[in-house]
């Protein structure tokens, strides 16, 4: 996703979407750089400035949940953005990115998934 869907996001005004950014400040997938939000960009700021009004960021878990139960409950759009940390997720069964690919795509109904 990058920034410039905000904006469409908000001209089109979905009842149905509630954006969650889990920022943990770094580009993992490439060496861990620093990202923007790690020191001077406020994505929640953002969001706001692009026209969805109901952005927040999260301060923690209950806030986080109060948050996602507005969200649906009020429609959307809305962005709720929580910082977490930088550490690379360990594969357990639960965080396990394959496992949680094909719990995902039988969610969908697809049967197999990608190859």
């Amino acid at each position: 996703m990058q920034l410039g869907c905000l904006a469409t996001v908000a001209e089109r005004a979905p009842k149905n979407l509630t954006i969650i950014v889990w920022d943990n400040g770094v580009y993992q997938i490439t060496g861990a750089q620093p990202t923007a939000s790690a020191s001077t960009s406020d994505l929640v700021a953002i969001a706001r400035g692009s026209g969805i009004a109901n952005s927040a960021w999260a301060a923690d878990e209950d806030d986080f949940d109060r948050l996602v139960a507005a969200g649906l409950k009020d429609g959307g759009p809305s962005l709720i953005a929580a910082r977490i940390d930088n550490k690379p997720a360990v594969a357990t069964t639960d965080r396990d990115p394959v496992q949680i690919r094909e719990r995902f795509m039988r969610g969908l109904g697809v049967r197999g998934g990608p190859g």
